[in-house]
């Protein structure tokens, strides 16, 4: 019979060894009380100082593009001013037996501050109920699919977010909009006016208008040629809508980027006072920790002073 003897070489050993608090050195360090505190508010404030960074970067983004969107708005606005002059008396308010179309202008990305909230929020309050209501970008939809009013819109618009807005693709949604009935198009959207953000409102008369008597007798001081007059008007009604809800959209991109910056820098200032007020709460904890280690060792050395006496 032959006994094994465990050394040191043997795997077992080894293992044992390995795993031991010696070499790991767990039983070498201590919790201390309020330890858990600090690292949570530490975790925090570096958490803030994070997204205020994050922030910073949009804030500085948005402001690059806020001159571009400006600049962009202001190219397209003599396309639709010019025009616009020719049917002055049909872009009022309509009256109370035109059929009504409204197409909200909202944008596709958030962070823009009350920008959309604003434009939804006060054309909810209005009576839209004998209104047909056309929702352009992501962030209208949602809240016209809340209200009661989610039945009366039988399209939404949602450009593509990866290329610039485009004449084109402005066009091909006033083409879809040609195939609803209504008699005036009244275009909601942000505009800057005197440096401040607002709501502002555009009327646009459809075919059917402009081919009523009113509208005639406004086109009957021109000089016409065209082989077709019916034709001329179905040309001329879908490139003063395309003018006007390409007018539309350049503003309130050029409102976006503002809001956008402001929002952001809003953000940026207030996740600094969060890092102050977390900094200072990690202060005074630490400060605690300190003066109860203080008096733990001062009290432990009161305690052997007496046993030795």
């Amino acid at each position: 019979m032959s006994i094994k003897l465990i050394t040191n070489s043997t795997p077992f050993l080894r293992e044992s060894v390995r795993t031991g608090c010696f070499d790991t050195q767990l039983g070498s360090t201590r919790c201390y009380p309020g330890g858990g505190r600090l690292k949570a508010i530490k975790r925090r404030r570096k958490t803030v100082a994070t997204i205020g960074k994050l922030t910073k970067t949009m804030s500085v983004v948005a402001a690059s593009k806020m001159g571009p969107a400006q600049a962009k708005a202001a190219q397209v606005s003599p396309f639709f001013t010019s025009m616009i002059k020719t049917f002055d008396k049909l872009t009022h308010e309509p009256k109370n037996n035109d059929k009504i179309m409204t197409l909200v202008i909202t944008t596709d990305k958030g962070l823009c501050g009350g920008t959309n909230n604003g434009l939804t929020r006060t054309l909810l309050k209005q009576d839209l109920s004998n209104q047909s209501i056309v929702v352009w970008g992501d962030k209208g939809c949602g809240a016209f699919e809340r209200s009661v009013y989610r039945l009366s819109i039988p399209f939404s618009a949602h450009p593509n977010q990866k290329t610039p807005l485009s004449f084109i693709e402005v066009s091909t949604v006033v083409e879809r909009l040609l195939k609803e009935e209504f008699d005036v198009l009244r275009v909601a959207f942000n505009k800057m006016s005197a440096s401040t953000p607002g709501i502002a409102y555009i009327y646009l008369p459809s075919l059917r208008k402009l081919n009523s008597p009113e509208g005639k007798d406004i086109l009957a001081k021109y000089e016409i040629e065209a082989n077709a007059e019916d034709e001329l008007l179905v040309s001329l009604t879908e490139y003063l809508l395309s003018a006007g809800v390409n007018y539309a959209c350049f503003h309130n991109q050029a409102v976006e980027m503002f809001a956008r910056r402001n929002s952001m820098d809003n953000a940026t200032k207030n996740s600094k006072e969060v890092g102050k007020k977390l900094q200072i709460k990690f202060n005074r904890e630490r400060q605690a920790m300190i003066t109860t280690e203080l008096g733990e060792i001062t009290s432990g050395a009161a305690a052997v002073d007496a046993m030795s006496k």
